[in-house]
């Protein structure tokens, strides 16, 4: 399960437009918040309880700049997948 965002930070912090796939620099493709809240279709609080818990691992750039690895994320989304009947 792949899901593609139009919106993503590098890891070099610039922000880069892409209509199919994330761009990746030196391996890395970084999402703000608001992308992983709509990826994961979840609230900004749970989010914030997400990391608080230890459930996602984030970089904090600045106080209100809060980065996620690209791959964290799909690896959170597969290990919570449950398919339907």
């Amino acid at each position: 399960m792949n899901l593609y965002f139009n919106s993503t930070y590098t890891t070099t912090g610039s922000c880069t437009e892409s209509e199919t796939e994330p761009s990746v620099e030196n391996g890395k493709t970084m999402l703000t918040s608001k992308d992983v809240c709509k990826m994961l279709k979840i609230s900004t609080r749970t989010l914030q309880r997400y990391r608080d818990n230890g459930k996602i691992a984030f970089t904090q750039i600045t106080r209100k700049l809060i980065l996620y690895s690209y791959n964290d994320v799909q690896n959170l989304i597969n290990q919570n997948f449950k398919p339907m009947f």
